[in-house]
């Protein structure tokens, strides 16, 4: 399993970046569903891609907080 982050949108090229910070680009036409900054992508064993929902909303809910933080000081 390979787990993406789509970092920014140019063109037809989602480009993505790994735990490592290691970028890959994919043509947004290549996936089933649609993408934007911050979807998160799995590339399963088997073949099938998948939209990581859950870890999407708890990244952003993250960053919220993040930054919710850094407003309150």
């Amino acid at each position: 399993m390979k787990k993406l982050t789509v970092d920014r949108i140019e063109e037809n090229i989602a480009v993505c970046t790994d735990e490592n910070e290691t970028l890959t680009q994919i043509f947004v036409s290549d996936l089933p569903f649609e993408v934007r900054e911050g979807t998160i992508i799995i590339f399963n064993d088997d073949g099938t891609i998948e939209h990581d929902t859950n870890s999407e909303e708890n990244r952003r809910k993250e960053l919220f907080d993040l930054q919710e933080s850094l407003f309150d000081e």
